[in-house]
């Protein structure tokens, strides 16, 4: 799914063409400053350096030697979560688990579902004797990632000693299915046999552990136990980033040739791929009064098809495009304060209104996006109510219909003035979160494994949010707010703690998009 850049300003802004396009270009080239952050996050060839220094120390023996290399590593880069998880490894080989924990803590207040973060911090409250915690993190880690035997045998080692002997003999049964050659398993299941009175077993459980430790040279460090994919050194990935100064871009303002009906047709506008060629295609409305599309042919934009009626009070501010049936083609939903539509778009440019069919009959929205929230291949819908009513959830039923289902997915059904909602994964772990800008904050609602969401404070670079976007804007797979608030844009980078602040100046900018609009492989 893509929703198609907006080209718009507030409902009742866009009037002509000429205006929309002058402050799209001006925007555009306001914003190629922040591509050049001088804090993207990549890491430097000095600190790659230090990491194999401290790769190599640790490979070798010498924890602690390790521990004060991925020490430095940290200093130079904060937000690295290899040189953070690198240290806790060493921290934890060298016997320090208590600055083990602080530095688990910030991975995972950088990445939640950092499988290693939370088997690490589980191994140290386990050298803790702090049993109940490590049950809490190893079987996050275990949540995660269920394919790292030893994460079952800790966890078991953590049952063991809250005494839970039941579920401590489930784990280890797991590791022995897993990994019937572990060299620890079958004594300390013995040894909870013989707590449950299962003496028999446990003799032969002892027998299994002298068979397979023969021979072996089983060390009675704990660290030996510990090690996974978890305990592996890391070096991060160095992505190849395009050029800094950029393409020379510079803009023309071809209004009067490519749409020579440009003064009868106004926004919001949508771009269209009408024959799935990758060639553009305009979703407008005519005259005020339909919404018409409009195909680029000989060098303009022409119309094509048939225009369907619109509501002149509709209010309308968006237009969101996508396959709504899966049928390959596309489709439009027109979000108004006054009235919405859902609209079927032909190859042949043909407009056949849908929306009475739908379940939308009844909708009004300033804002809205089009997303598959719950992993069902079709795309519901979020939108923003006006009047202070609040978000909605309408799950897509498939062939085009929905039903408002905003309860059972966790979000809020109570009123709050939101003014736009925007889908995004914040937090990194791979499920798409909501956000809701109302009254100048924003409103966060992350996604929970299961398919329902839950209210989580927003951070910090969201105060003051008149509009966001989200996206990777300094090339560091991380995501990105670019807030307007005012006159002014300020992006805030994931993970990092500087920020890049544009000026706007006076000329009404509303909304926000961002496009690599000069093709250099920066967002703008």
């Amino acid at each position: 799914m893509y929703e198609q850049p907006e080209i718009c300003s507030a409902a009742g802004a866009c009037r002509r063409w000429p205006l929309t396009l002058v402050l799209l270009a001006c925007l555009l080239s306001a914003l190629t400053a922040c591509k050049k952050s001088e804090d993207a996050g990549a890491p430097s060839a000095d600190f790659l350096a230090v990491m194999n220094v401290g790769k190599s120390q640790y490979e070798k023996g010498d924890a602690t030697a390790a521990a004060k290399t991925f020490e430095q590593a940290v200093s130079t880069l904060p937000t690295s979560i290899d040189a953070r998880l690198n240290l806790a490894n060493a921290l934890l080989a060298a016997g320090q688990p208590e600055a083990v924990l602080t530095h688990t803590a910030q991975v995972l207040s950088m990445d939640p579902r950092s499988a290693a973060a939370h088997y690490l911090a589980g191994c140290a409250q386990l050298r803790q004797g702090n049993f109940a915690e490590a049950v809490k993190s190893l079987q996050q880690a275990k949540d995660i990632d269920r394919t790292v035997n030893e994460v079952s045998f800790q966890l078991g080692v953590a049952y063991e000693g809250m005494r839970n002997y039941d579920d401590a003999i489930a784990q280890w049964r797991e590791t022995i299915e897993f990994g019937p050659e572990h060299p620890a398993v079958y004594y300390r299941l013995s040894q909870a046999m013989i707590r449950k009175g299962d003496t028999d077993e446990a003799q032969t459980l002892l027998e299994k552990h002298r068979e397979v430790t023969a021979g072996r040279n089983i060390p009675s460090d704990p660290s030996f136990f510990e090690q996974c994919v978890h305990t592996q050194m890391r070096v991060p990935f160095s992505l190849e980033q395009p050029a800094v100064p950029g393409i020379t871009v510079q803009f023309a303002d071809v209004t009067a040739a490519w749409l020579p009906a440009g003064t009868k047709h106004s926004g919001p506008v949508a771009l269209v791929d009408l024959h799935r060629t990758g060639e553009p295609g305009l979703f407008v409305i005519e005259d005020g009064k339909q919404f018409r599309l409009l195909t680029f042919t000989n060098g303009h934009f022409e119309p094509i098809g048939n225009p369907v009626p619109a509501d002149p009070n509709g209010g309308y501010s968006k237009v969101l495009v996508g396959d709504l049936d899966n049928d390959r083609y596309e489709d439009a939903i027109v979000l108004g304060a006054g009235r919405s539509h859902v609209l079927k778009l032909g190859a042949d440019g043909r407009i056949s209104d849908r929306t009475l069919l739908t379940g939308l009959a009844q909708l009004k929205a300033v804002d809205g996006e089009l997303a598959d929230l719950d992993f069902t291949s079709k795309l519901s819908l979020v939108a923003a109510l006006p009047e202070g009513q609040g978000i909605r959830f309408y799950r897509s039923l498939g062939n085009a219909t929905f039903r408002e289902d905003t309860a059972a997915l966790g979000l809020p059904t109570n009123a709050f003035a939101a003014t736009q909602v925007a889908v995004a994964d914040w937090n990194k772990d791979d499920l798409p979160d909501v956000l809701a800008v109302a009254d100048g904050a924003v409103r966060y609602f992350a996604n929970q494994r299961g398919g329902t969401f839950a209210a989580t404070n927003a951070p910090a670079q969201f105060s003051g949010a008149g509009r966001l976007v989200i996206g990777d804007l300094n090339n560091d797979l991380r995501p990105d707010a670019a807030v307007l608030s005012g006159e002014t844009v300020e992006v805030a980078y994931g993970g990092l703690t500087n920020r890049s602040t544009v000026k706007l100046g006076p000329g009404g900018v509303s909304r926000l998009t961002l496009l690599d609009f000069d093709n250099d492989g920066w967002l703008d």
